[in-house]
């Protein structure tokens, strides 16, 4: 299935292709940084202004962690 691009940002990363985008969350006034590969083997969910830097990462992609970088690294990212 292709990976909706529309109103959506790319990002290009070790020669990969990311998409990302801010959406505010359904069930809280969060707001939820998406970024997810093109083939969809790697994906990010993370709440933006939280005050532990969390994040959902999902997906078969080995090493995806190493190849996206959000200015999270050495602040305790933890996958779920």
């Amino acid at each position: 299935m292709a990976v909706a691009t529309k109103k959506r940002r790319r990002l290009i990363r070790e020669g990969r292709l990311f998409i990302w985008y801010v959406l505010p969350d359904e069930d809280s006034t969060d707001r939820i940084l998406h970024v997810f590969s093109d083939d969809k083997r790697f994906m990010v969910h993370y709440v933006l202004g939280q005050d532990e830097s969390r994040a959902l990462v999902a997906g078969r992609a080995s090493g995806a962690l190493r190849l996206i970088s959000m200015g999270l690294s050495g602040r305790g990212v933890s996958a779920a």
